[in-house]
């Protein structure tokens, strides 16, 4: 029993010192990414920001610093800080066909995106919606998990990040393909712009056919994102993991939680 106790002691006393040595190296990393910065240093960044880029390029400086200015010029040329007005007109179109939206925030603090991809029906969206209209409604999106988690940080007092996305595969057809050029751009968008922004998604009620899709667009995702992603089963065994990460306040009926259903909210809201 002591020669158990001592090994398991060694063990942590090792782990507690490999995570020091990380912590070392982030804090190393993250003053010699802004001493670079130096005058140059913008608003929008900050040390949880530039934090994001370090993690995405394993603390490389260069590479994290050449990430973060390419996605400076990149908010500048596209006035992204603008972008919520920009796309004002269009969401209320856009809304008409998609079944999305934020919905509170999981256990532990990160911003709750629900997504019925499954109902959206790609021909019929792209007659009334260009592929850049798209692409820019999703930065929007993006730009309102970055305000979530700035609101949740500074309520939680604690760094939060990431967010928690659950999508709904229901009804997933043939017809998605017509959407594939979308999650391509977006999928690089995210990855060179929001870096480190998902902690988790959850995949709900997914068909066979998702196995197909997903042999396409894993390609287009980072690795590390990759792993984030968890297909559930269907029905109360895939709700009850949600449940575990979610709390019941910020989920629909129909996933176990005590919101009206998903789609009762968006109709209320669709009339104000």
């Amino acid at each position: 029993m002591l020669a158990t106790g001592k090994k398991q002691e060694q063990k942590q006393t090792k782990e507690e010192l490999k995570a020091e040595k990380e912590e070392q190296k982030a804090r190393q990393a993250l003053a010699e990414f802004k001493k670079r910065l130096g005058k140059d240093a913008d608003e929008w960044g900050n040390d949880i920001t530039y934090k994001r880029f370090l993690v995405a390029r394993n603390y490389n400086v260069d590479a994290s610093f050449k990430m973060y200015q390419a996605c400076v010029e990149w908010r500048k040329a596209n006035k992204i800080d603008e972008i919520g007005e920009k796309v004002k007109e269009k969401m209320k179109i856009f809304n008409k066909f998609v079944y999305q939206r934020w919905h509170g925030f999981c256990k532990i603090g990160r911003p709750v995106f629900l997504d019925h991809t499954g109902r959206i029906h790609f021909p019929t969206l792209l007659k009334h919606l260009s592929l850049d209209d798209l692409v820019d409604i999703h930065v929007h999106f993006m730009e309102e998990n970055a305000r979530l988690c700035r609101e949740s940080s500074e309520k939680l007092e604690k760094e939060v990040h990431q967010s928690v996305s659950v999508v709904d595969l229901h009804g997933l057809s043939f017809s998605h393909r017509f959407g594939l050029d979308f999650i391509r751009r977006i999928a690089k968008i995210d990855s060179d712009y929001y870096p480190e922004t998902m902690g988790k998604l959850f995949i709900v009620n997914a068909p066979r056919l998702f196995g197909f899709f997903w042999g396409i667009c894993k390609a287009w995702v980072d690795p590390k994102t990759a792993k984030k992603v968890e297909v559930l089963g269907s029905g109360a065994i895939g709700y009850e993991k949600l449940q575990t990460f979610i709390p019941a306040s910020s989920l629909p009926s129909e996933y176990g939680g005590t919101c009206a259903p998903f789609n009762e909210e968006l109709k209320e809201e669709s009339k104000r």
